[in-house]
């Protein structure tokens, strides 16, 4: 499919790669965070946690409004260009521009997808954690209230035989 690429279609297409490389950048950010959190999970550093959950969202809520404007800045490319929506792929953008522009598209997308490959295996890695530490603080309290059962509104004012024992573990005498 042969396009014109027109002074103004061309300024609109790199108004697109300036976006993706904001994207790009926060996307970095995100992944540095997400690592930070990883070592907070790890030293039990809830302090450090909240920090880096406060800015996992900063930065998540940054790149949804970043993505629609990508959104908006496709859509007005694909009207400007007179293509249709499924035929709005950045290979038929860029083939009609010059070379150094093309790269920087390449080296762009390459990068993000590179990025987006380790968020997402770091933050699975860091759910799996949080997951198991959930799961220990859990049988912990299990424990620790000799119950079995944490459905508070079951046998109201009875005290159950459990393979802890009887009643629960504050109610002991030392």
């Amino acid at each position: 499919m042969i396009l014109e690429v027109t002074e103004m279609k061309r300024e609109m297409i790199l108004n697109l790669l300036g976006l993706l490389k904001t994207e790009m950048n926060i996307y970095s950010e995100l992944k540095e965070a997400l690592i930070h959190q990883k070592a907070a999970i790890i030293n039990n550093d809830l302090d450090i946690l909240e920090m880096t959950c406060k800015q996992i969202s900063v930065l998540t809520s940054q790149v949804s409004q970043l993505e629609r404007r990508r959104f908006e800045m496709a859509r007005a490319i694909q009207e400007e260009l007179k293509i249709k929506p499924k035929e709005l792929v950045l290979n038929n953008i860029v083939d009609h521009l010059d070379e150094s522009t093309k790269g920087e598209f390449d080296e762009v997308g390459q990068k993000l997808a590179e990025i987006l490959f380790e968020i997402n295996n770091i933050n699975q890695g860091n759910m799996r954690m949080l997951r198991k530490s959930m799961d220990f603080v859990d049988k912990s309290i299990k424990y620790i209230s000799g119950c079995e059962n944490t459905n508070s509104y079951s046998n109201i004012g009875k005290s159950r035989q459990t393979k802890y024992g009887m009643g629960n573990v504050l109610n002991s005498k030392a």
